[in-house]
């Protein structure tokens, strides 16, 4: 029996706290290298082991084009590390250029503002935030997907992404925001029929 292994690069970055792994940066939400603001961990609660990333109910709406409110906002910062590309044959997927998706995957929870939104804004190494919205149309399409599924998926696709260290900001601009984890893609690697297991870095001897 033939059996092929892939050796994990060595992370010399000591900085990082997750690393790719073929095509792949999996970060569960409550292990954070920086949290600002008012959050609270709801334990056994989503899908991964020490459970799910809140902002608190009666926090006020914050508009991101505000640069003071924003520095406010509840805050969580990931440092991560990507590797050159493998385009070996021999595996179902391979990296087909540098260019990544980053989803940021949360659970679905009804809007509690008038105005009927769950966004966060998330940025890559000090870019401008992108705001995005997990809100969606009660008893739509998407609503019932998130619920069968007990996700709810907003994403930046398109993203160039050199290998190296890089930092992922996310800022919650609307109360009850619940967030599971994040996932960093490039194009060629293998989709999974549930949570990507967390690339973190264990070992730093």
């Amino acid at each position: 029996v033939d059996m092929h292994v892939r050796i994990a690069p060595e992370v010399t970055d000591k900085s990082v706290s997750f690393i790719e792994s073929q095509g792949v940066v999996s970060m569960y939400a409550t292990h954070a290298d920086v949290k600002r603001g008012d959050w609270r961990v709801l334990d056994g609660l989503g899908h991964t082991p020490d459970g799910a990333l809140q902002t608190e109910l009666d926090m006020a709406p914050i508009d991101p084009a505000d640069a003071a409110a924003l520095a406010k906002a509840p805050y969580a910062e990931y440092h991560f590390g990507t590797v050159a590309l493998d385009r070996n044959y021999q595996y179902p997927n391979y990296l087909l250029d540098y260019t990544a998706t980053i989803r940021a995957i949360g659970l679905p929870v009804f809007p509690i503002t008038r105005d009927g939104n769950l966004r966060i804004a998330m940025s890559i190494d000090g870019a401008p935030p992108k705001v995005l919205d997990f809100a969606s149309e009660y008893y739509a399409a998407t609503w019932r997907d998130n619920v069968m599924t007990n996700t709810a998926v907003v994403e930046i696709p398109n993203l160039p992404l050199k290998p190296g260290r890089h930092t992922l900001a996310v800022y919650v601009l609307d109360p009850g925001v619940t967030l599971d984890r994040f996932e960093v893609a490039f194009k060629g690697s293998s989709s999974a029929y549930g949570p990507i297991p967390e690339t973190r870095v264990v070992d730093r001897k």
